[in-house]
């Protein structure tokens, strides 16, 4: 019995923990990578959509048929949608420039805070 407690007993143990931590850690990283490339789409998205939004191809009567409105449309308030698809104009006031391009970046922003970007 000494033997068992002294010797076999550790080696069974060590060789148990080995086989746990080689099968837990590659899924542990494996997560923290899928976490990290996450975080990496939702910023290129947010930064692309803001290119977009900054650049001269931007015509309102045309955003809700370009690629960046479809790809940023999920992440988009209900309220925004309906403003870009319905031509639903909410009035805001103590804010200057093109409505619907301020909305929309408003969201981002919000999107941002919410997914722990910026």
């Amino acid at each position: 019995m000494d033997l068992f407690v002294d010797k076999l007993l550790p080696a069974l143990l060590g060789l148990l923990a080995g086989i746990v931590g080689s099968l837990i850690a590659p899924w542990v990283n494996w997560r923290i990578e899928k976490k990290r490339s996450k975080q990496q789409s939702r910023k290129e998205l947010i930064d692309n959509a803001r290119k977009f939004l900054a650049s001269k191809e931007w015509v309102q009567t045309e955003f809700n048929s370009t690629v960046t409105y479809s790809e940023i449309r999920p992440h988009l308030s209900q309220e925004t949608i309906n403003m870009i698809e319905k031509g639903e104009l909410i009035i805001r006031r103590g804010r200057g420039g093109n409505v619907i391009h301020s909305t929309v970046l408003d969201d981002l922003a919000q999107k941002e805070k919410e997914w722990g970007i910026r």
